[in-house]
């Protein structure tokens, strides 16, 4: 289990860990970057969305969620999937918000990592 890993690992082989609990393993997580990229997912017969609609202070956003039909790692097998993410945020008062959060909201719309919107 993923969430005992850095337990277990202290108390039984005395490696110490920065953290008690780790749910996402953050090498393998590494390893999926070169695989990602602006191509289309693969299709799919099944797909999990979520949305979060923010309404005065926070991103919108959406995520998707689906199925890889083949994976790199053989270990892996049938535990590999793609995701796609899209960020909102709305351009009124960037400044004011990077200030605010101390998150580089503009540095990441610059990037293309989350979209603005215009004011209504």
């Amino acid at each position: 289990m993923a969430t005992k890993r850095n337990i277990v690992a202290r108390l039984n082989f005395c490696i110490w860990t920065e953290g008690e609990t780790r749910w996402l393993d953050i090498e393998a997580f590494d390893r999926c970057q070169d695989a990602m990229g602006p191509t289309p997912l693969p299709p799919a017969t099944v797909a999990w969305g979520g949305l979060d609609l923010a309404s005065t202070r926070d991103l919108s956003a959406f995520f998707l969620l689906a199925p890889r039909p083949a994976c790199g790692e053989p270990e892996h097998a049938g535990r590999c999937f793609d995701i796609r993410c899209q960020f909102w945020l709305p351009a009124a008062g960037m400044p004011a918000r990077v200030r605010r959060d101390g998150v580089p909201y503009d540095a990441w719309a610059d990037a293309g990592w989350i979209s603005l919107t215009p004011a209504t």
